[in-house]
């Protein structure tokens, strides 16, 4: 159904009378829709499943269940209840319009009406922002994986224990919820220094000892930086991603802690990821609103991203996670609690495959 949606074509506006018009003249834009078909870990869970559905020593290794307890720094929230469901498939649709999305999501929904075995245990909507800033008003995704780069970066190689991965990639999804009242505390500066960049025009900050004016630190910019509130099309290496710094005030800035050895991207120890993401905006009956990003990586293991957000030295200790420096510098910003998880999985993503990814898998 979901190949023949990406032609425009859907199922009950398929001819079915002889004065019909051809199938030809029922068609929809598609919208450029793309479909992605995510596998966890609970397929392969026997105590859930009986008779089970898959062989369960085909399970990835690392392919587990997002920590009870979150990350070290980065924890559940208690807004909602919807990171208390579990799934065994999640389909990660993009399109070019918010239409063709929803309405990949009611045709499963149609499959389900006339019988599909399935259910539907939630959506999670998002979007991309034309002008690549985030709800705290930065730029983001400045510093990502390089097209020439992501293929040695996600995809699995090694057979291992499941074969039936070689050729995919593991996605890591969380929807992350961002706290503005408590990022709106924050002078700009801190924010600046929290970040790493300059908040209007995205230039990252010096590796050197910072300025203090009236007691205040006050964040020094690369110079010669080509950014001017728009990210220009090559503006060179040293401005998307500085080296490694010295400073402790510039290595504690999110920047460098998500990069932190600044080493060749498809090395393991680098904790390189592919990461797309999409912010949210919900409505909360009687509390207003609830937004935050969509935070969906990919990478040919599961550990790395835990990797990232448990190690101290990487996202662990985050500033964004409201953890307490017990050594903290001069000029350092408060520590600010400004991310909660919401929901999240950890997901095998399959080759493709005929007649459908993870075809064998089901074998």
């Amino acid at each position: 159904m979901l190949s023949s949606l990406r032609k425009g074509v859907i199922q009950d506006l398929l001819p079915t009378r002889a004065d019909d018009p051809p199938a030809s003249e029922m068609k929809v834009t598609p919208e450029n829709l793309t479909c992605l078909l995510g596998i966890s870990s609970r397929l392969f869970d026997k105590t859930v499943h009986t008779p089970p559905l898959v062989n369960a020593d085909l399970r990835p290794p690392t392919l587990v269940s997002v920590p009870i307890r979150g990350f070290r720094s980065l924890q559940w929230g208690t807004v909602s209840d919807i990171n208390k469901t579990a799934s065994d498939f999640a389909i990660q649709f993009i399109a070019d319009t918010e239409l063709a999305v929803n309405r990949a999501i009611v045709e499963i929904h149609k499959l389900i009406l006339r019988g599909l075995p399935l259910q539907l245990e939630c959506v999670f909507s998002g979007f991309q922002r034309e002008d690549r800033r985030s709800w705290i008003d930065f730029h983001d995704g400045i510093n990502n994986l390089r097209p020439a780069l992501r293929k040695q970066v996600i995809e699995v190689t090694d057979p291992g224990d499941s074969p039936w991965m070689v050729g995919g990639t593991f996605m890591t999804f969380l929807k992350i919820a961002v706290d503005l009242q408590v990022w709106q505390k924050l002078s700009r500066s801190q924010q600046e220094l929290v970040v790493g960049r300059h908040k209007l025009t995205g230039c990252p900050l010096i590796d050197d000892l910072p300025q203090v004016i009236d007691g205040q630190v006050q964040p020094q910019f690369i110079t010669g930086c080509p950014f001017s509130g728009t990210i220009p099309a090559n503006p060179g290496e040293r401005f998307l991603d500085p080296a490694k710094a010295s400073n402790r005030l510039v290595v504690a800035s999110h920047i460098h802690r998500a990069n932190f050895n600044r080493g060749d991207d498809d090395q393991s120890a680098n904790n390189r990821i592919y990461r797309q993401g999409y912010e949210f905006l919900d409505s909360v009956p009687g509390s207003g609103i609830s937004l935050g990003l969509n935070f969906v990586s990919f990478r040919k293991d599961v550990s790395t991203i835990r990797n990232i957000l448990s190690i101290a030295d990487w996202m662990g200790s985050v500033n964004f996670g409201g953890v307490t420096n017990p050594d903290p510098i001069i000029g350092e910003p408060p520590p600010i609690p400004l991310m909660s998880i919401l929901a999240g999985g950890f997901f095998a993503i399959p080759p493709a495959e005929d007649p459908y990814p993870g075809f064998s898998l089901f074998q």
